[in-house]
């Protein structure tokens, strides 16, 4: 996109401002992860990437030693749509699953609208290390429980010009 969306503005605020304010409302807080000297500046938590330019596996490692809590809902910035209902929703079921991870499902799976168990640490550090970094990979590799979405729209991400313009980002 040439941009990092994270800062688009969005209802008079960053589109990362916005989905957190969504996720804080579900479960009570948020830890961005990503450059602190990029988002500092927007009132959140940031943590740096455990390694930087890896993508979200090396956000998820991250989150999963950054917490103290069992489960980790981890969720894109660029999914505008998502309630805090869903969310809440989301991380009940996750709390009375055995599964290692409860992943939104609209006839595919969304890697970053999920919730992982702290136990996957060390399967993602392995993965991170081997530079396996595709989500869908590491899904493959452990037990992941099917939490079905009606409404893909709900999870729709912005990743083309058109889909901003859509949502009203220019």
């Amino acid at each position: 996109m040439g941009r990092d969306k994270a800062l688009l503005l969005y209802q008079d605020r960053t589109l990362l401002q916005h989905v957190s304010q969504i996720v804080e409302t579900a479960v009570g807080n948020v830890t961005v992860i990503g450059p602190p000297e990029r988002y500092t500046g927007l009132g959140l938590r940031v943590v740096p990437d455990i390694v930087a330019g890896s993508g979200p596996l090396a956000g998820l490692v991250t989150a999963l030693r950054e917490t103290n809590r069992q489960w980790v809902l981890l969720i894109a910035c660029d999914m505008p749509n998502v309630t805090s209902k869903m969310l809440w929703d989301l991380v009940i079921t996750s709390s009375r699953s055995d599964a290692d991870a409860v992943v939104c499902d609209t006839g595919r799976l969304h890697p970053l609208c999920a919730v992982y168990h702290r136990r996957l640490l060390p399967t993602a550090e392995a993965a991170l290390s081997e530079r396996s970094l595709r989500m869908h990979d590491f899904l493959a590799k452990i037990h992941v429980e099917r939490w079905p979405v009606s409404d893909p729209k709900l999870l729709a991400n912005l990743n083309t010009p058109d889909e901003l313009h859509a949502i009203g980002i220019k």
